[in-house]
């Protein structure tokens, strides 16, 4: 997914507002870290708490956009869901910068314990002899294991950190931020809040990518929804300048959200079934996605 990944927690004033709203509406106190409240957060992924970032500009997306009145009371009860989800994802853009040294080092670290734990595995048997006779003239405690059992006992916790690494790139976590993965990360946040747009446009609104003569319909109308839409939620990802209060916000990447509708779509097609049960499957997983 060819998408800008910076980090989130650097680029955006607004989205750090908005990060700040979450935090208070879930009770998470301002001085816990970001993994403590991302891990708090993620453990009450099904709670959708309104913030009111589209409580000013609600009734102009209904007017610009026809959405129908029967619709319009779902569709914001959904659009701040995905925003939500939007901001509780983003998260691991933020800490994967963060931590992206410690994930290094964690490297290097499995790659020393494999090395380690190869040098005990080769060792004849009269090597831990030998460390026996070098132990007993050493001053220990009456618990303390003998070098056998120490040395058994590691070479075991050197097979967790020797797979830590490994079982990190495969979990949700490292597939989110793309540990080990050449070239740019997938921005997993704005991947999952378009396919879920792209339900509500297509499911709920009941649109289609294809333009027609009454305006209401096409690729380009969705994406212009969508600006309006990220507009005061990470406004940095928006297609063009935004001018929110005075303040002009300049995009990090005109790309970002047309990119991640390639994707999307892509993907739908690869799903099988019909247009109706693929989104509603995709818009399932980011509704209810796991930490």
């Amino acid at each position: 997914m060819t998408v800008n990944n910076q980090s989130s927690a650097q680029n955006s004033k607004i989205l750090l507002k908005n990060l700040d709203r979450l935090r208070l509406s879930m009770g998470i106190e301002r001085e816990k870290s970001l993994a403590k409240a991302m891990s708090i957060s993620f453990e009450r992924m099904d709670d959708f708490p309104n913030l009111g970032i589209y409580d000013d500009i609600f009734q102009g997306i209904v007017n610009s956009y026809q959405i129908p009145q029967k619709v319009s009371k779902d569709f914001k009860r959904d659009i701040n869901a995905l925003a939500v989800s939007y901001l509780k994802l983003s998260q691991y853009s933020s800490l994967s910068d963060i931590y992206k040294d410690h994930m290094e080092r964690l490297d290097r670290m499995a790659k020393y314990a494999s090395l380690l734990k190869r040098e005990f595995g080769n060792a004849e048997q009269n090597f831990y002899e030998f460390l026996d006779i070098a132990n007993f003239f050493e001053e220990k405690d009456e618990d303390e294991p003998t070098v056998y059992e120490f040395t058994n006992s590691l070479c075991k916790n050197l097979g967790v950190v020797e797979n830590l690494s490994a079982n990190l790139k495969t979990s949700f976590l490292g597939k989110s931020w793309g540990i080990g993965v050449p070239g740019k990360r997938k921005n997993i946040a704005l991947y999952y809040w378009v396919a879920g747009q792209f339900h509500l446009w297509t499911n709920q609104l009941g649109r289609t990518m294809q333009r027609d003569k009454n305006g209401l319909n096409g690729r380009k109308k969705f994406l212009h929804l969508l600006d309006d839409l990220m507009a005061p939620l990470h406004p940095e990802l928006c297609s063009h300048n935004i001018d929110l209060g005075g303040i002009r916000v300049h995009p990090i990447s005109n790309e970002a959200i047309s990119s991640a509708l390639r994707v999307v779509r892509k993907d739908i097609k690869l799903r099988g079934n019909n247009d109706s049960q693929k989104t509603n499957r995709i818009f399932n997983e980011v509704m209810s996605h796991p930490a």
